[in-house]
């Protein structure tokens, strides 16, 4: 199994095989996105498209997109959807890490960031991240305010 950024040729290709995976991690979002604004951020060159690829056949049981997000002092790089086929990811959950540091390196990125659901804590706690920080979330409805 491999990792591999997709080159910008074979983006619309690919998409269409991988489409499916990263809807299923916008469905446990919080309607940031819609698949759509996924593809056209790709094609812009804001994200970048990562699978995962078994090259005996040819199948990509995972996707997940990056963006790299420049501040003042730092640049980091956003690892923002990931999705993969039920029951695969003892097949590249270890093969993901060094070519996207490699990316990192290569584009002067100082830090990996991800927003995820706890799940993801187990897998990426024994791969050196850390967490920082923890993202709480309200949806606000039509509704009367509640009271203190």
């Amino acid at each position: 199994m491999i990792i591999t950024q997709v080159p910008d040729e074979n983006i619309p290709e690919v998409f269409a095989r991988v489409k499916h995976l990263l809807e299923k991690a916008l469905d446990r979002g919080l309607e940031e996105f819609h698949i759509e604004d996924i593809f056209a951020s790709i094609l812009k060159k804001d994200q970048q498209l990562w699978v995962a690829l078994d090259e005996e056949t040819g199948d990509m049981p995972m996707a997940f997109t990056t963006q790299i997000m420049y501040y003042p002092h730092a640049t980091h790089l956003g690892l923002l959807l990931t999705g993969s086929e039920p029951h695969t990811i003892k097949k590249w959950i270890d093969e993901w890490q060094e070519p996207v540091e490699n990316f990192c390196r290569i584009n002067g990125i100082s830090h990996m960031i991800t927003f995820g659901r706890v799940g993801w804590e187990k897998f990426l706690d024994r791969k050196g991240f850390n967490k920082y920080y923890a993202v709480m979330s309200k949806e606000i409805k039509n509704e009367k305010p509640a009271s203190d």
